[in-house]
């Protein structure tokens, strides 16, 4: 099994507008540096944090739910942020908050579209796109220090029946795995042929998609993360026993797509004959 080389519940908070805030271009703002202002891009751990008072410059990790102070650098592979200056010297990362939205904007939320509902519950590294009757989640992901690799989500809620595509790709071994036509009602966990992380003091562990798609349109609970397990002393360990950045959720939340769907069967050209 090829080991990927390593490298160098939403809560969106309600802040007057007059707050010294950093428009991210995608509906969210940050009070210290946006993670991303691509106009797509989710709202959880969107915005950097700082280690103590004041505006401290930080860098953004590889696994972009993480960021490192100034002067040090990010060691994703364990989970730790390494002096620039003195080699035995490292503090914990700092874990990058949810965006916030200005006060002003709440009253006009989006719930007539996929992405007005669902991207303010995706992380940074995922960008989403509207389709008639559901949409697609597009991430960039970097977990334990591995080689970036892609996951897409393809949601079709408003459909005859409720279902959704994933596929997960990873140029450096050629990997292009699909599961198709997951069904509500289903709750399972998706081995990753050939994808692998390794985690300090344990070796290797097989990354894994875990999904839940439960429930109906009123309340469906959509849950979406990626995980990884291991056998270490004759048991097998999985997620956080493993790494305490493990899982990483995509999506975890229960929607409300009623309204969505009444709106996307609606907007269907009449067939006139």
């Amino acid at each position: 099994m090829p080991k990927l080389v390593a490298s160098i519940i939403v809560l969106c908070v309600i802040v007057p507008r007059t707050a010294a805030l950093e428009d991210c271009g995608n509906g969210a703002y940050c009070f210290q540096k946006c993670v991303s202002k691509k106009p797509a891009a989710g709202w959880r751990y969107a915005c950097t944090t700082t280690s103590g008072a004041g505006e401290e410059e930080v860098v953004v990790c590889g696994d972009a739910r993480f960021s490192c102070p100034s002067g040090t650098i990010c060691d994703d592979f364990n989970s730790r942020c390494k002096s620039m200056t003195s080699a035995n010297s490292s503090t914990s990362m700092l874990q990058n908050s949810d965006a916030h939205r200005a006060a002003k904007d709440v009253a006009t939320e989006d719930s007539s579209t996929f992405c007005g509902l669902v991207k303010p519950e995706l992380p940074s590294e995922c960008e989403c796109l509207d389709r008639r009757h559901g949409g697609v989640v597009n991430c960039s992901i970097t977990l334990a220090g591995s080689d970036t690799f892609g996951l897409f989500l393809d949601v079709l809620p408003c459909d005859a029946a409720a279902h959704m595509d994933i596929r997960v790709t990873e140029s450096l071994h050629h990997i292009n795995y699909t599961v198709a036509d997951i069904s509500a009602g289903t709750s399972k966990e998706y081995p990753l042929p050939g994808m692998s992380v390794s985690i300090p003091t344990v070796g290797e562990a097989g990354l894994l998609v875990d999904v839940a798609f439960m429930g109906s349109l009123a309340d469906l609970a959509l849950k979406v993360g990626i995980n990884a397990c291991a056998e270490s002393g004759g048991q097998k360990l999985c997620g956080s026993d493993l790494s305490s950045h493990l899982p990483f959720w995509i999506v975890n939340h229960t929607f409300h797509f009623g309204h969505f769907c009444d709106s996307s069967r609606s907007s269907q050209p009449l067939l006139i004959v």
